[in-house]
């Protein structure tokens, strides 16, 4: 998403309402898909407080991570036919700064997120790991 539209700058509260605006066509449609996952992460010189949302249509949080950036996430679902799944995509959102570390190390990728987002001298070694991005 372009980072001058109008959606970037909404709360996540809106966002939650307007994503599940969105995908509610989608879910009719589509039977077999038991919800949605929306996530971004942006960088922040101030990142924002955490936040929190439920609707009936889903849960929004936003947390901050490390190297000066926020994850905002979206979980929308079919009319919470799911609870429980709804609420382990929510918990493994939330704690996403207390577990990402630990899986990219396991992934190979010493230096957790900040050697993901930060520019490295040498080229980097894209064949030994699958999350590498350029």
């Amino acid at each position: 998403m372009h980072p001058v539209a109008p959606f970037t700058s909404m709360p996540i509260d809106a966002k939650l309402d307007a994503l599940a605006e969105l995908v509610r066509p989608i879910l009719a449609e589509r039977t077999h898909l038991a919800g949605i996952v929306w996530s971004s992460g942006q960088w922040r010189t101030q990142p924002p407080p955490d936040a929190q949302a439920h609707t009936p249509a889903g849960i929004g949080l936003q947390r901050a991570l490390p190297v000066e950036r926020v994850r905002q996430s979206v979980i929308l679902n079919r009319r919470l036919i799911l609870p429980d799944q709804t609420a382990r995509m929510a918990q493994l959102c939330e704690a996403e700064p207390r577990w990402l570390n630990w899986a990219l190390n396991r992934l190979g990728i010493t230096g957790g997120i900040s050697a993901l987002l930060t520019q490295q001298q040498q080229p980097p070694r894209a064949a030994q790991s699958r999350l590498w991005l350029p």
